[in-house]
């Protein structure tokens, strides 16, 4: 998940650096990577608590869930709209350049 969401901030800083533009769909991506990461190192603690005491941590355990859901949800939005043609190169965000 970590290895994964470093690509995809490099793929989206090559997108900025190369055209000026940047892929909505990257976007969604990398917040579905920080939700995923968010919810392995919450359910790392529970487990890690669990170890330890023999119940756990139930809110890290209910953060965990809840934070998987949301990057579950996002990927199926984001398959949906694949599958609906979404992704057309029009589909971008255009950064300002800020040079001038």
């Amino acid at each position: 998940s970590a290895f994964l969401t470093f690509y995809i901030i490099c793929s989206i800083f090559m997108s900025i650096r190369g055209s000026g533009s940047l892929h909505i769909a990257l976007v969604l991506l990398l917040f579905t990577c920080v939700f995923d990461a968010a919810s392995n190192m919450s359910e790392t603690i529970h487990l890690q608590a669990y170890e330890e005491n023999g119940i756990g941590n139930y809110m890290m355990d209910a953060c965990a869930s809840h934070f998987e859901a949301v990057a579950d949800s996002t990927v199926s939005i984001l398959l949906l709209f694949i599958g609906c043609g979404w992704t057309l190169p029009t589909d971008v965000l255009t950064i300002p350049d800020d040079s001038n």
